[in-house]
This record gives C-alpha cells, sequence and structure tokens, in this order.
C-alpha cells in the first residue's frame, strides 16, 4: 500500500510540475492533462484503504497541509509553495517575474531537502 502511494506521489510530482509548466490558467485540466488517471471511486478506495492499513486519517487535504506547513518551516517562499501545490500565482509580479520552470522548481525542492519517505 504503502509503495502504492510513494508511486503516486512521484508520477503526481512530475506531472504537476509539467502541467503547471504547460497550463497556468484556471481551467480544468483535459482528460489527457489529468495527474490521476483512475476514477474517483478508485481513488476514495485507496485512500479508504490507506486509512485502514495505518490507522491513520490520511487524507489529500492532510496532506497538502501538512506538506505546505514543512514546506513554509524549511524556508521555501509562499509563492513556490503555491507552486508546488498546483495554485496559479495571482500577482503580477509572481505571474510574469518568478522563474516557475519545473528545473527550478526541482532545485527549490531539493534545497529544501523535505524527506517523505526514509
Amino acid at each position: 500500500m504503502l509503495e502504492t502511494l510513494r508511486s503516486n506521489t512521484e508520477l503526481f510530482t512530475t506531472r504537476k510540475l509539467r502541467m503547471f509548466s504547460v497550463n497556468t490558467s484556471c481551467k480544468q485540466p483535459s482528460r489527457s492533462e489529468r495527474v490521476f488517471l483512475m476514477s474517483r471511486s478508485d481513488e476514495h478506495s485507496l485512500w479508504k484503504a490507506a486509512k485502514e492499513e495505518t490507522g491513520l486519517n490520511i487524507t489529500p487535504q492532510r496532506l497538502r497541509e501538512w506538506f505546505c506547513s514543512e514546506m513554509l518551516s524549511l524556508g521555501v517562499p509562499d509563492s513556490y509553495i503555491d507552486a508546488f501545490c498546483g495554485r496559479v500565482p495571482k500577482s503580477i509580479l509572481a505571474k510574469h517575474y518568478t522563474d516557475y520552470s519545473p528545473e527550478r522548481l526541482k532545485q527549490i525542492y531539493e534545497h529544501a531537502n523535505l524527506k517523505v519517505f526514509d
């Protein structure tokens, strides 16, 4: 189960970075651009199984909150945390003058040295 979560996390990060660099609008991604190719019921079953296996109330929202808190405590700027979470920047400065390329986001993530799995 944890191996499935780990591989989905890696897939999510790779696709999310690629999607963010290509599509910074607020439109819903097309079917071919979707991060998770599974149905909502499959996704729900995966999270339910993780909860039953670990005894922890694991949800995407809790993981996102944890990730944002950890990155903030490691000194990552808000605008980059928003980019990691797939949020489009609102300010003109952030939209046009901040480097959100996948290479830059990867560099920031690696510099933060956040460890999810040991």
